[in-house]
């Protein structure tokens, strides 16, 4: 699925989490159900609830692949979106010709979450096609296991979790503001999206 963000970039996550920070039994724990009935409910709240909170970190927090495109060669340093960053996977552009390059990583240099070219180094001088013309691939996350998440996070998602159970039907009821303060030390600012 395509995010646009502003005019100069686009992303798009190409892999989702191969599992979820919490299971339904830490969920159902949380929200005090003791039946099985519900548990492809409480899944949607448990991905509902990681989306927000990874939304409003600007974070992964399980191993995801994103890719973000650029409407031109782009300024660098990079902030990555997403953080943190694993790795970066391909760094490519598209001529006006719609041809795709791939350039060599040894061109860049990548830490703490940010590209930039290496010392020397510039942007090839091409003519690129209008649009979601220069595309960084990466993964991103704190691992490929729930126990790699931050406690913070899994009690931001249960607390969503029971407050769904609590207000179920409830169109207008808001997300508590406690799921928020509990995110907030661990905020990414500055960054894209």
């Amino acid at each position: 699925m395509k995010k646009n963000v502003d005019e100069t970039y686009t992303l798009e996550r190409i892999t989702d989490p191969e599992t979820e920070p919490v299971t339904v039994a830490e969920a159902k724990l949380h929200a005090r159900i003791s039946h099985d009935t519900e548990d492809a409910t409480i899944t949607g709240w448990i991905k509902s609830a990681r989306i927000l909170a990874e939304d409003f970190q600007r974070r992964s927090y399980i191993e995801q692949t994103w890719n973000v495109y650029f409407n031109g060669f782009p300024k660098t340093p990079i902030t990555l979106h997403r953080g943190p960053l694993i790795v970066v996977l391909t760094i490519s552009y598209w001529n006006y010709l719609n041809v795709e390059t791939v350039l060599s990583n040894s061109d860049f240099i990548i830490a703490n979450g940010k590209i930039a070219l290496a010392y020397g180094e510039v942007w090839p001088t091409t003519v690129l096609r209008p649009f979601d013309s220069v595309k960084i691939s990466y993964i991103t996350g704190y691992g490929d296991a729930a126990t790699d998440v931050p406690e913070t996070v899994k009690d931001a998602i249960t607390l969503y979790c029971g407050w769904r159970n609590e207000h179920r039907g409830e169109s207008d009821a808001e997300v508590p503001q406690q799921f928020y303060d509990t995110l907030q030390s661990k905020r990414l600012f500055g960054v894209m999206g």
